[in-house]
Protein backbone atom coordinates (compact mmCIF):
# COMPACT_ATOMS: atom_id res chain seq x y z
CA UNK A 1 0.00 0.00 0.00
CA UNK A 2 2.72 2.53 0.53
CA UNK A 3 4.34 1.74 -2.45
CA UNK A 4 1.07 2.21 -4.32
CA UNK A 5 0.70 5.68 -2.81
CA UNK A 6 4.50 6.66 -3.09
CA UNK A 7 3.75 5.59 -6.72
CA UNK A 8 0.24 7.29 -7.38
CA UNK A 9 1.85 10.59 -5.59
CA UNK A 10 4.79 10.49 -7.98
CA UNK A 11 2.39 10.40 -11.02
CA UNK A 12 3.33 6.35 -12.17
CA UNK A 13 -0.70 5.91 -12.30
CA UNK A 14 -3.70 7.42 -13.49
CA UNK A 15 -6.02 4.94 -12.54
CA UNK A 16 -6.31 1.94 -10.21
CA UNK A 17 -7.62 -1.10 -10.21
CA UNK A 18 -9.49 -3.10 -7.24
CA UNK A 19 -12.06 -5.80 -6.83
CA UNK A 20 -14.15 -4.01 -3.87
CA UNK A 21 -13.64 -1.38 -1.58
CA UNK A 22 -12.88 -3.93 1.29
CA UNK A 23 -9.85 -5.22 -0.58
CA UNK A 24 -8.37 -1.19 -0.40
CA UNK A 25 -9.23 -1.12 3.49
CA UNK A 26 -10.99 -2.75 5.91
CA UNK A 27 -12.37 0.32 8.11
CA UNK A 28 -14.66 2.84 6.08
CA UNK A 29 -12.89 5.67 7.30
CA UNK A 30 -9.37 4.86 6.34
CA UNK A 31 -11.07 3.90 2.60
CA UNK A 32 -12.58 7.25 2.03
CA UNK A 33 -9.09 8.86 3.23
CA UNK A 34 -6.97 6.43 0.44
CA UNK A 35 -9.62 6.86 -2.30
CA UNK A 36 -9.30 11.09 -1.46
CA UNK A 37 -5.37 11.11 -1.50
CA UNK A 38 -5.28 8.64 -4.54
CA UNK A 39 -7.82 10.96 -6.63
CA UNK A 40 -6.42 14.11 -5.10
CA UNK A 41 -2.99 12.95 -7.30
CA UNK A 42 -5.15 12.76 -10.30
CA UNK A 43 -5.49 8.80 -9.76
CA UNK A 44 -8.77 7.29 -10.81
CA UNK A 45 -9.76 4.42 -8.45
CA UNK A 46 -12.21 1.62 -10.37
CA UNK A 47 -13.93 -1.11 -8.33
CA UNK A 48 -14.23 -4.36 -10.73
CA UNK A 49 -16.82 -5.89 -9.01
CA UNK A 50 -18.64 -2.97 -8.94
CA UNK A 51 -17.91 0.40 -10.51
CA UNK A 52 -18.78 3.34 -8.73
CA UNK A 53 -19.46 6.96 -9.54
CA UNK A 54 -19.64 10.18 -8.33
CA UNK A 55 -23.74 9.54 -8.00
CA UNK A 56 -24.89 10.09 -4.63
CA UNK A 57 -26.45 6.47 -4.61
CA UNK A 58 -23.30 4.74 -5.59
CA UNK A 59 -21.36 7.12 -2.50
CA UNK A 60 -24.20 5.90 -0.73
CA UNK A 61 -23.60 1.82 -1.54
CA UNK A 62 -19.71 2.79 -1.08
CA UNK A 63 -20.56 3.81 2.41
CA UNK A 64 -23.02 0.73 3.33
CA UNK A 65 -20.22 -1.65 1.84
CA UNK A 66 -17.05 -0.48 4.09
CA UNK A 67 -19.66 0.00 7.01
CA UNK A 68 -20.30 -3.78 6.54
CA UNK A 69 -16.43 -4.93 6.00
CA UNK A 70 -15.70 -3.48 9.20
CA UNK A 71 -18.00 -5.11 11.08
CA UNK A 72 -17.13 -8.29 9.37
CA UNK A 73 -13.52 -7.67 10.17
CA UNK A 74 -14.94 -7.55 13.38
CA UNK A 75 -16.51 -10.69 13.60
CA UNK A 76 -13.82 -12.65 11.72
CA UNK A 77 -11.28 -11.16 14.70
CA UNK A 78 -13.91 -12.48 17.23
CA UNK A 79 -14.35 -15.51 15.71
CA UNK A 80 -10.45 -16.25 15.31
CA UNK A 81 -9.83 -14.99 19.33
CA UNK A 82 -12.36 -17.62 20.41
CA UNK A 83 -11.14 -20.32 18.14
CA UNK A 84 -7.33 -19.84 19.38
CA UNK A 85 -8.83 -19.61 22.61
CA UNK A 86 -10.22 -23.19 22.61
CA UNK A 87 -7.62 -24.28 21.30
CA UNK A 88 -5.54 -23.34 24.10
CA UNK A 89 -7.71 -24.52 26.41
CA UNK A 90 -7.73 -28.02 24.66
CA UNK A 91 -3.96 -27.93 24.82
CA UNK A 92 -3.93 -27.71 20.85
CA UNK A 93 -1.95 -24.72 20.54
CA UNK A 94 1.63 -23.20 21.77
CA UNK A 95 0.78 -19.93 23.21
CA UNK A 96 4.31 -19.23 21.79
CA UNK A 97 5.92 -18.44 18.38
CA UNK A 98 9.29 -18.79 19.98
CA UNK A 99 9.94 -21.31 22.66
CA UNK A 100 11.81 -21.08 25.68
CA UNK A 101 15.53 -21.63 25.99
CA UNK A 102 16.01 -25.59 26.28
CA UNK A 103 13.14 -26.04 24.08
CA UNK A 104 12.56 -27.05 20.21
CA UNK A 105 9.42 -26.81 17.98
CA UNK A 106 8.99 -28.74 15.03
CA UNK A 107 9.72 -26.35 11.87
CA UNK A 108 6.76 -27.70 9.70
CA UNK A 109 3.95 -27.35 13.02
CA UNK A 110 6.10 -24.75 15.17
CA UNK A 111 2.28 -24.18 17.97
CA UNK A 112 1.51 -28.28 17.58
CA UNK A 113 2.29 -28.91 21.43
CA UNK A 114 2.96 -32.41 20.36
CA UNK A 115 6.15 -31.13 18.40
CA UNK A 116 8.27 -29.95 21.54
CA UNK A 117 11.34 -31.45 22.93
CA UNK A 118 13.96 -31.29 25.04
CA UNK A 119 17.48 -29.71 23.50
CA UNK A 120 19.64 -31.66 26.64
CA UNK A 121 22.53 -29.54 26.35
CA UNK A 122 20.42 -25.96 27.50
CA UNK A 123 18.10 -28.27 29.39
CA UNK A 124 21.06 -29.38 31.51
CA UNK A 125 22.12 -25.32 31.75
CA UNK A 126 18.48 -24.65 32.95
CA UNK A 127 18.75 -27.37 35.40
CA UNK A 128 22.04 -25.96 36.46
CA UNK A 129 20.45 -22.46 36.95
CA UNK A 130 17.64 -23.82 39.50
CA UNK A 131 20.47 -25.56 41.33
CA UNK A 132 22.70 -22.63 41.55
CA UNK A 133 20.16 -19.93 42.41
CA UNK A 134 18.63 -21.72 45.55
CA UNK A 135 22.14 -21.61 46.97
CA UNK A 136 22.87 -19.37 49.89
CA UNK A 137 24.31 -15.88 48.50
CA UNK A 138 23.51 -16.11 44.68
CA UNK A 139 22.23 -13.29 42.73
CA UNK A 140 21.43 -12.57 38.84
CA UNK A 141 24.81 -10.78 38.60
CA UNK A 142 26.71 -13.92 40.09
CA UNK A 143 24.57 -16.38 37.52
CA UNK A 144 25.35 -13.77 34.93
CA UNK A 145 29.73 -14.07 35.67
CA UNK A 146 29.60 -17.68 36.16
CA UNK A 147 28.33 -18.58 33.02
CA UNK A 148 30.17 -16.15 31.25
CA UNK A 149 33.76 -17.83 33.11
CA UNK A 150 32.43 -21.26 31.43
CA UNK A 151 31.92 -19.93 27.98
CA UNK A 152 27.95 -20.82 27.94
CA UNK A 153 26.85 -18.66 25.15
CA UNK A 154 23.39 -16.84 26.29
CA UNK A 155 20.13 -17.92 24.19
CA UNK A 156 20.79 -15.22 21.64
CA UNK A 157 24.29 -16.33 21.39
CA UNK A 158 26.14 -13.90 22.76
CA UNK A 159 29.02 -14.32 25.40
CA UNK A 160 27.36 -12.15 28.03
CA UNK A 161 24.10 -13.51 30.08
CA UNK A 162 21.88 -10.39 30.86
CA UNK A 163 20.01 -10.29 34.02
CA UNK A 164 16.95 -9.78 32.20
CA UNK A 165 17.35 -13.24 30.04
CA UNK A 166 18.36 -14.52 33.59
CA UNK A 167 15.12 -13.67 35.05
CA UNK A 168 13.08 -14.42 32.54
CA UNK A 169 14.36 -18.17 32.69
CA UNK A 170 14.08 -18.55 36.31
CA UNK A 171 10.32 -17.05 36.57
CA UNK A 172 9.00 -18.72 33.40
CA UNK A 173 6.43 -21.47 34.41
CA UNK A 174 7.05 -23.57 31.86
CA UNK A 175 9.94 -25.18 33.58
CA UNK A 176 7.79 -26.16 36.30
CA UNK A 177 5.55 -27.80 33.42
CA UNK A 178 2.83 -24.88 33.16
CA UNK A 179 1.95 -23.49 29.94
CA UNK A 180 -0.37 -19.82 30.01
CA UNK A 181 -1.44 -18.10 27.48
CA UNK A 182 -3.21 -14.59 27.47
CA UNK A 183 -1.44 -13.61 30.83
CA UNK A 184 -0.44 -10.66 29.41
CA UNK A 185 -3.10 -7.95 29.24
CA UNK A 186 -3.12 -4.50 27.31
CA UNK A 187 -4.38 -1.53 28.64
CA UNK A 188 -5.22 1.87 26.62
CA UNK A 189 -2.86 5.03 27.79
Amino acid sequence: MERLRDQVASGCFDQVLITEPSRLARKYVHQMLLIEELEGHGCQICFVDRPMSQDPNDQLLLQIRGAVAEYERTLIAERMRRGRQHKYQAGLLLPWTRPPYGYRLDPDHPRNPAGVRVEEAEAAIVSELFALYLQPGQSLTSLSSSLKQLNVPSPTGKKRWTQATLRRILTNPVYTGAVYAGRGRVEPS
